[in-house]
């Protein structure tokens, strides 16, 4: 934690001071000893506990003083800081189950303070869970767990190293005859699926160590061990390549070792847990299970006794808990930990007003530097009743702080895998990595400080979120082959996209009505999670159940579906409308109905989305739905048609408030989402501003929350915590609390920096004529020259590294330019980055599109394999789609014969895993655009994944795709090994165009080499979307 100057403390104490007092001022620390004491309950709740933490915490570095933490038991002399419900309060009538929730209290009387709320009595969170039932039996020191086949322990979020380490336990295995291998410990890492095994060999009494590391897999396995305990110790070094197995001491064996991808996976003790079962069970006794993350010795790890904590000690579970979990005691798991932030932690809100509002606490970020503490060495607080709850109750989402390698961070814009991001982030937890030099342990700390800021900022609330739903619906009613298949349902999916998994559902069909209608009954009876019915999001109670289609406007085309479209909005040229409002808002009024028959007190939540984000005109929505409004635009101030128009539907479901509980999706993940997707550098969008004029709106309209999609960056994230708690409070004092704080001195330049890129960003004048002048069009997301070349220009880049020069000698201490560091190496340089990649591409885009020849063949008869591939044209000099080169090696080849047309497409190398899905584009795929004009507006489009499902779509305008009914035929192979991935498309000529083509003709084409991480083009799009008609590329058909 850092320091700002004592004047600024001064004045925040004058503040306080100016309030009408309800007793004489309380003195808590007087010449840097404690004159007060923090007050428990004997047996605190989580909340409770931890709020005492956080008070000592902060009010050790303000006064030098550590003020004792006691129970109320002991006798207190002094002031009494009474943290939470207990003998004390009751004593004065306060007691937790009085406040509503969410709401806290912050009251002085003599020689009293109380700090305490609406708080929940959960149990300490724990990273240890239990699958099925444990037995407890003696082990090799103490207890030990029996594994009997169906029981399984797991490890939450393992700070696991994969350069190196060791895994160890005690087993004894009792007989059994299952085929497949038992496991005793187990850890999968993604990106890609690897993982480390030390496990039962089947029908056996021998053990193996396994580690994969994505395409290869290396093992060492032990001879038959006798009856009784055996001592497992494996050891893995990625540096010296190598991975070794000691069974009681001895060496087994080694092999190769390539680092995995298991740090924060969850570790499997005993079997794979599964929802109704556990895979891969160890038949045996499990004792004294430990993780470090260093390579030590048999020796150093002392296993002739029982293990012990040490200081690379990742797991440590001892086994010798009669009840209960078992107790990860390794000490990487924080002693005091942060309630769930779903659970009412009034308490904790209490402490942390009380710190913001008398000791000029302030929290503007996580980093070494973002903590701003006063210094006295005497404290004395005074004030008046604060009795309150946050004012909005839902405060939710997509975080832009990394916690580690599984969480995305927009806190700065470089992407989490760059040099860039790696500097940064050093620079931003210089302490921390000091503090915890273990790569693993600094992860722990890490998270727990992130976790600790999120609950400061009071992350959390009232739990009530909805997302998309039905995707499962595929799993369990049309794809045969799934695990989770229960039967083919027809009936559930849209009409009229035959030939292909149909996108949507059937929103008139009642059978799909009473199928949704027992999902919501089984999930609030407790009987199926939200995971178990298929929802990849996996909503859990109190949430209200979710019912939302898929995320894409292709809805069913049957004649009683049709009824419904609402006409006026079927051409809209906006994102979000009502064309399916009626159509969609009818099918949630059937399934609460239905609903309702048999329980009457449960309700549903949806959203007001894209095609269904206008108010149903036809129908009356049922009371018991909630409503989720998803204002698209509310980070695209300058797209004023959009954003007025989503500014009206805001107002118009903000009448409902006071039928309904409402509720907002933002999308603070713009503009930095589409420019991640588009391969440039996205132009920061600053808009504090206008931050503090939409939230007094949702604050007018009723609106109980929010979820974030996206978040960030530091500055709006600061601005949109503080007003998701107090909307009222000024956008202008927050913005000089925060760059005043931050910055000290240099504080002037920085905010004028901010200032004024804010209004570049959110001033339509800043943009092209057609943005400018405010013409009727279709969302205006940030592309890279609205970005660079209208954004930020050179003049303006300039002016800016000017005031950064400006506010660098401003700067007086090292904390300060610390703080101007940061800003340079998460924000500064990749502006100016983002300029000159601008200036680079655009040179690229001012070359003409690529043209190639497609020479006839001989006569193939639409087989692929009679194509004389030696002569087919090449389609070359692939690249990213904003035009930066590959190394990878792509192949495509195109030819006629007259009759068909032909395509072979492949990708030679490492490969990895290329992922199929059912809806293709989401995943690896390869995508051929076809026109008989260049720019449009009709063409085709035809696609297959790995797996070589394909689908092929017709367009008579840009985007609004149709199946296109063509006799094609695509053919998609994956070696073996995984090093190439060939597809073939065939088309007839005939079909190609509207007016087909011939020898002589000249097609408009465009192909993709599509996935989320590196998508690769044979005409680059300069653009996320591969739809850029103007970019389809010339084939001549000799």
């Amino acid at each position: 934690m850092n320091q700002f100057s004592r004047a600024a403390f001064t004045a925040t104490l004058a503040i306080a001071a100016t309030v009408p007092v309800s007793s004489a001022p309380l003195t808590l620390v007087k010449d840097g000893r404690p004159a007060a004491s923090i007050v428990i309950a004997e047996r605190p709740t989580v909340v409770a506990r931890f709020a005492a933490d956080e008070l000592q915490t902060h009010l050790r570095p303000i006064t030098g003083a550590g003020v004792p933490i006691v129970d109320d038991a002991a006798p207190v002399g002094g002031v009494r800081i009474l943290v939470g419900e207990s003998k004390a309060t009751r004593k004065i009538n306060l007691r937790s189950d009085s406040f509503r929730p969410q709401e806290y209290l912050i009251q002085f009387s003599p020689n009293t303070l109380v700090l305490m709320g609406k708080d929940g009595t959960g149990e300490a969170p724990t990273n240890v869970s239990v699958h099925g039932t444990l037995k407890r039996v003696p082990g090799k020191y103490g207890g030990a767990f029996e594994f009997g086949g169906s029981s399984a322990i797991s490890v939450a979020q393992c700070p696991f190293s994969d350069d190196s380490g060791c895994m160890e336990a005690w087993v004894q295995m009792l007989p059994t005859t299952q085929d497949a291998p038992g496991t005793i410990l187990r850890l999968d890492g993604n990106n890609p699926w690897t993982y480390q095994i030390i496990q039962r060999v089947p029908k056996s009494n021998r053990v193996s160590y396994v580690t994969y590391d994505g395409k290869q897999g290396y093992t060492v396995t032990s001879g038959e061990l006798s009856d009784g305990w055996h001592h497992l110790f494996a050891t893995y070094q990625a540096s010296e390549g190598q991975a070794e197995l000691f069974v009681d001491g001895v060496k087994v064996g080694a092999t190769k070792y390539v680092a995995t991808t298991c740090e924060g996976a969850n570790l499997r003790i005993g079997g794979i847990p599964r929802d109704d079962q556990t895979s891969n069970p160890f038949v045996g006794l499990i004792d004294g299970v430990r993780i470090s993350g260093t390579v030590k010795s048999v020796a150093e790890s002392g296993f002739n006794k029982s293990p012990e904590t040490t200081v690379d000690s990742i797991v440590l579970l001892q086994c010798d808990e009669r009840e209960g979990l078992p107790a990860d005691t390794s000490g990487s798991v924080p002693r005091v930990v942060p309630p769930d932030i779903w659970e009412d932690q009034g308490t904790c809100y209490a402490v942390y007003d009380f710190l913001e509002r008398f000791c000029g606490v302030r929290w503007l970020n996580p980093t070494d530097y973002g903590t701003i503490i006063p210094e006295t060495k005497t404290l004395t607080v005074a004030g008046k009743t604060v009795r309150r709850s946050p004012a909005f109750a839902l405060r939710y989402g997509s975080m832009c702080y990394r916690i580690d390698d599984h969480d995305v961070s927009i806190q700065t814009y470089w992407p989490k895998d760059s040099a860039e991001f790696k500097a940064y982030d050093a620079a931003a937890y210089a302490q921390l990595n000091e503090q915890h030099p273990q790569p693993s342990q600094y992860m722990v700390a890490k998270r727990d400080r992130i976790q600790r800021f999120l609950r400061r900022m009071r992350v959390g609330g009232e739990r009530n979120l909805c997302n998309h739903s039905f995707y499962g619906y595929y799993d369990r009613f049309w794809r045969e082959g799934s695990k989770q298949f229960e039967q083919k349902r027809l009936e559930f999916f849209a009409k009229g996209y035959e030939g292909a998994e149909p996108p949507q559902l059937c929103y008139t069909s009642k059978a799909l009505v009473q199928q949704v209608a027992q999902d919501a009954r089984d999930y609030y009876d407790r009987k199926k999670t939200g995971a178990q019915l298929g929802i990849f999001w996996d909503p859990r109670l109190p949430n209200l159940f979710p019912v939302e289609p898929m995320d894409n406007a292709q809805f069913c085309k049957c004649d009683e579906c049709a009824k419904w479209i609402n006409k006026n909005d079927e051409e809209s040229i906006f994102f979000s409308n009502g064309r399916d409002s009626d159509y969609f808002f009818n099918f949630i009024n059937e399934v609460a109905k239905e609903l309702k028959k048999t329980h009457p007190d449960k309700g549903i939540i949806t959203l007001a989305y894209h095609t269904h984000t206008a108010p149903p005109t036809r129908v009356k929505l049922a009371p018991s739905v909630a409503v989720q409004y998803c204002f698209a635009c509310n980070r695209l101030v300058y797209d004023r048609p959009s954003y007025e128009r989503e500014l009206e539907y805001l107002k118009e479901w903000g009448k409902e408030s006071k039928k309904r509980r409402m509720y907002l999706w933002l999308y603070y993940t713009f503009p930095y989402e589409v420019s991640v997707g588009g391969r440039f550098h996205c132009f920061p969008g600053y808009f504090a501003h206008a931050i503090g004029e939409q939230f007094k709106l949702f604050h007018k309209y009723g609106y109980r929350g929010f979820f974030h999609c996206g978040y960030g960056q530091e500055v709006e994230a600061y601005i949109t915590y503080k007003l998701m708690v107090d909307p009222t409070l000024d956008v202008d004092q927050l913005l000089d609390e925060y760059f005043g704080n931050l910055y000290g001195a240099a504080a002037t330049p920085m905010k004028q920096i901010y200032l004024e890129i804010e209004k570049t960003y959110c001033d339509p004048q800043s943009y092209p004529p057609n943005i400018a002048s405010g013409r009727l069009e279709t969302h205006h997301h940030q592309t890279e020259d609205l970005a660079w070349g209208w954004l930020g220009t050179p003049e303006r880049m300039e002016r800016w590294g000017g005031l950064l020069e400006q506010a660098k000698a401003s700067a007086r201490t090292d904390r300060e330019r610390k703080c101007i560091e940061l800003f340079e190496k998460g924000t500064w340089s990749y502006m100016v980055e983002g300029q000159q990649k601008y200036v680079i591409r655009k040179a690229l885009k001012a070359e003409p599109v690529p043209k190639a020849q497609a020479p006839r063949v001989d006569p193939a008869g639409g087989d692929h394999n009679k194509v004389d591939w030696g002569r087919a044209g090449v389609l070359g000099r692939w690249r990213g789609i904003a035009g930066d080169a590959t190394q990878r090696h792509i192949d495509a080849r195109i030819a006629h014969d007259g009759e068909f047309l032909y395509l072979r497409l492949s990708e030679k190398g490492d490969l990895a895993s290329p992922g199929s899905s059912p809806l293709i584009y989401d995943a690896d795929d390869w995508e051929v655009f076809i026109a008989g004009q260049n720019g449009g507006p009709a063409y085709r489009q035809i696609s297959t994944n790995p797996e070589g499902k394909w689908q092929a779509l017709k367009y008579e305008s840009l985007r609004n795709g149709k199946p296109w009914k063509v006799d094609a035929k695509v053919i998609s192979k994956v070696t073996d090994e995984r090093d190439e991935w060939t597809a073939w498309f065939v088309l007839p000529l005939s079909h190609v165009t509207d007016s087909g083509a011939t020898s002589g003709s000249t097609l408009y084409v465009n192909v993709f080499r599509g996935n989320r991480a590196d998508p690769l083009a044979w005409s680059p799009t300069f653009e996320a979307s591969f739809h850029v008609l103007e970019r389809l590329g010339e084939v001549r058909l000799e």
